[in-house]
């Protein structure tokens, strides 16, 4: 009998099912830095779902933080300089509210 499979971009690879109406596929490793691929899903092999965009992004690279401590009760503005950023990064300290980062390409 046909066996469920998920395409990742021209790949096929076999889905592990989690619950009924959950799967996880593995992406296949993608060495190319940002990339979007297609998926979808097939019970059979031959009638496949829409398919949904997913994103590869290169591994974000953390060089320095500045200030490295900030005083209790105090707004700052903290600076993170690293490669491999994205316009739609996020910044949390702790527990706090994470916070839309602002990118800037110096």
């Amino acid at each position: 009998s046909p066996s469920p499979l998920c395409k990742c971009g021209q790949e096929l690879v076999l889905p592990v099912f989690v619950q009924p109406d959950e799967v996880v596929c593995n992406a296949p490793r993608n060495d190319v830095g940002h990339k979007s691929i297609d998926v979808a899903f097939s019970n059979d092999g031959i009638d496949w779902t829409n398919s949904l965009s997913y994103n590869y992004f290169p591994a974000i690279d953390v060089i320095d933080i500045f200030p490295s401590s900030l005083t209790v009760g105090v707004d700052v503005s903290i600076r993170i300089s690293g490669v491999n950023f994205f316009d739609s990064l996020f910044c949390q300290l702790g527990q706090l509210s994470k916070a839309k980062a602002i990118v800037i390409d110096d």
